[in-house]
């Protein structure tokens, strides 16, 4: 048998809702349409995330489809609108998840000097800017990180270092709505 939500929906030609207390920001909403019972119709919907049209969603008799769609809210307020011919749109499930840069990959120290330590590492899918985050190591044992910088490079100089100090670092990447990835790991 199929998923249970693929066997239930909630269909209509032309209807829509409104999810509020939603943070600004970039969001996917992945829409899931069909009805998996072998007697059912085929289905097709448009989904319109505020305001816009999203590509036009199909299935077959008996089946169902799913799809990722990005939108920005930018009132608080995710405006969702589906429409559908015959029967309308059968609309199984919608999720909607905030959207994260790519964590920052490939950390590495490029230079150590007296008077600084530079770091580099790949730019992430999405990053507005880059928090640099430093812990003391004292044998072998690291501290708590705490940011010592925002740049908007993938590439950073901390001139705050003393020397013989020893110290882990890690970076985050922020996105354009202050939403953060998860720190390097390298």
């Amino acid at each position: 048998p199929a998923e249970p939500v693929a066997e239930d929906f909630v269909g209509g030609t032309d209807w829509g809702f409104l999810l509020d207390e939603v943070p600004v920001g970039e969001y996917d909403v992945t829409l899931s349409i069909g009805d998996a019972l072998s007697t059912a119709s085929s289905t097709n919907a448009t989904m319109t995330l505020e305001g816009v049209a999203q590509t036009r969603m199909t299935t077959s008799k008996g089946t169902t489809a799913t799809e990722t769609f990005r939108t920005v809210v930018e009132d608080g307020q995710l405006t969702v609108g589906f429409t559908g011919s015959g029967l309308g749109a059968y609309v199984n499930g919608l999720e909607v998840v905030p959207v994260t840069p790519a964590d920052p990959a490939d950390l590495a120290v490029t230079r150590v000097a007296w008077n600084g330590v530079d770091l580099a590492w790949t730019a992430s899918d999405g990053a507005a800017t880059y928090r640099v985050l430093r812990a003391d190591v004292t044998d072998d044992t690291t501290g708590e990180f705490v940011e010592i910088a925002e740049t908007t490079d993938a590439a950073y100089t901390d001139a705050t270092v003393a020397e013989g100090g020893s110290y882990a670092y890690a970076v985050v990447a922020v996105s354009a709505y202050d939403r953060e990835s998860a720190a390097s790991t390298s």
